[in-house]
């Protein structure tokens, strides 16, 4: 009973943890996040519970580093200036943007500021047709996925627990029932 109670545990702790941030082994660490918030609208994906987080970090050198490396215009522009304009950031803008691991927007403002908008949040997690076991061991962090590893191993067990749990209690019945049978048949013809 412990060791299902264990196994189960992964899947309300697998969807009460936080969805990836952004993947800090890639990143870095940022050396703040001074603001932060989330927007259900998503340019790259409807109807699947994903959101996006959006926030304002102060950048440390290995976040700098990264993003000289993927430095954009265009599209990024377009859904970025907007932000830009309602958090008041000043210019000038330098965008940055970042497929290897999910989908990531990233401004770096005349303040020295970061503008992150992360499209990969997504609650639906063990249920999504974006979030498959092959992406999940090829880009996400290791804390991500053994996290999904122990949902998914939980999910299977609840899954199974009916059909293993009935031939399980029928066995101890049909043990219980025999073993009871046999003291009445050893009683009975020891007295004769």
């Amino acid at each position: 009973m412990g060791i299902w109670v264990f196994i189960i545990a992964g899947l309300p702790l697998y969807y009460l943890m936080p969805d990836r941030d952004w993947n800090y082994e890639y990143w870095g660490a940022p050396e703040s996040i001074i603001k932060t918030t989330t927007s259900p609208e998503n340019p790259f994906c409807q109807g699947e519970q994903v959101y996006t987080r959006i926030f304002i970090a102060r950048p440390s050198a290995v976040n700098m580093q990264r993003f000289d490396e993927v430095s954009a215009t265009g599209p990024t522009a377009g859904r970025m200036n907007k932000l830009l304009q309602q958090y008041e950031l000043p210019r000038p803008w330098r965008y940055g943007c970042w497929f290897g691991h999910g989908s990531v927007d990233v401004v770096e403002c005349g303040n020295g500021l970061l503008l992150v908008a992360d499209y990969s949040r997504n609650k639906g997690g063990l249920f999504s047709s974006r979030i498959t076991p092959e992406i999940v061991w090829q880009h996400y962090p290791l804390r991500f996925r053994i996290a999904y590893a122990w949902a998914a191993l939980g999910l299977n067990l609840l899954i199974l627990t009916p059909f293993i749990a009935v031939p399980v209690a029928l066995g101890c019945v049909l043990y219980r029932m025999l073993a009871a049978f046999c003291r009445m048949f050893r009683r009975t013809c020891f007295k004769h």
